[in-house]
């Protein structure tokens, strides 16, 4: 985060928080109404920090995939609870026993 200084775009904030309300009266324009919007300028980016970006983007798609990975590996090793087991639908349970059979320790 300490890097996104002094960056040639800027985000704006639309909705009920850049009015300073607590709700929004109306409809909203997009699903994800209270994400900040992007702004670049009318010339665009310059190729610096375009290849910047794309760098960034790239990085913290890798921080995720090992993310992804790590709870992964931690929720395969996690034992099933007898309660969770009992509440599943008979088809379901017969898959987890499959697949806890057929997985490697």
């Amino acid at each position: 985060m300490d890097s996104m200084i002094d960056t040639e775009f800027w985000y704006e904030e639309s909705g009920s928080r850049a009015d300073g309300r607590g709700k929004i009266t109306g409809l909203r324009k997009s699903k994800k109404w209270w994400l900040p919007s992007p702004r670049v300028p009318e010339q665009g980016l310059s190729q610096f920090q375009r290849k910047r970006l794309v760098f960034q983007a790239k990085l913290v798609h890798q921080i995720l995939k090992a993310g992804k990975s790590i709870n992964e590996q931690v929720l395969f090793h996690m034992p099933i609870p007898a309660a969770v087991m009992d509440a599943l639908p008979k088809a379901s349970i017969h898959l987890t026993k499959l697949f806890v059979s057929t997985a490697v320790w």
